[in-house]
């Protein structure tokens, strides 16, 4: 995970489906936690080291949150850590109501 004195954002934890592409194949993990900055993707599978990555996570209405950003810290078979950039302005609607949704303890209608 990235380090606690590099968060500037509340993260939440969860536990939702993420999914992603590379040249190499098609690669799931799990989100264990997310803010506004960033997210833990907890993953055996193969990340390029300090890139640039898109990920999608599973919402609970079953579509996908489409988020890319850098890869800034990498754990072979443990998961990695990504943080944001230039998300769409929608991204950040839907990423700021998760947050809330999972912050409230899933009481928010979604």
């Amino acid at each position: 995970m990235m380090e606690q004195d590099r968060r500037s954002d509340e993260r939440v934890r969860l536990a939702l489906e993420v999914r992603w592409q590379t040249a190499s194949g098609s690669y799931t993990g799990r989100c264990g936690d997310i803010s506004r900055r960033g997210c833990h993707v907890q993953t055996t599978a193969p990340v390029p080291g300090g890139g640039r990555i898109c990920v999608e996570i599973r919402l609970a209405a079953g579509n996908w949150l489409p988020l890319c950003g850098e890869v800034v810290n990498h754990q072979p078979g443990a998961g990695l850590s990504i943080r944001f950039e230039d998300l769409p302005a929608t991204s950040q609607e839907m990423l700021a109501h998760l947050i809330n949704y999972f912050r409230e303890g899933q009481s928010m209608s979604w």
